[in-house]
């Protein structure tokens, strides 16, 4: 929401890819709030396809099955063609 301020604690960076999501929550807060293009490194059909294999891996925990990212595409993103 535009003008309203948030501020939340992510605490130490203990777990969690052993630090590295503080790191992508840095670099997204200098992405969202600086005009530098340059701090946006990935394009929309990258970003897309990472997010689309974020939930397939969830899936496969959840399942305990390996999960075919050509089929999950088909079932779940239809049209969607994976970066390479």
């Amino acid at each position: 929401v535009v003008g309203i301020r948030q501020r939340i604690d992510v605490g130490a960076a203990i777990g969690g890819h052993a630090g590295g999501d503080e790191g992508v929550i840095d670099h997204l807060h200098q992405a969202l709030t600086t005009a530098d293009p340059a701090q946006v490194q990935a394009d929309f059909s990258a970003s897309v396809d990472h997010t689309v294999l974020s939930f397939a891996a969830e899936e496969a925990r959840l399942t305990g099955q390996v999960v075919a990212m050509a089929a999950y595409r088909a079932r779940h993103a239809p049209g969607q063609v994976a970066v390479a």
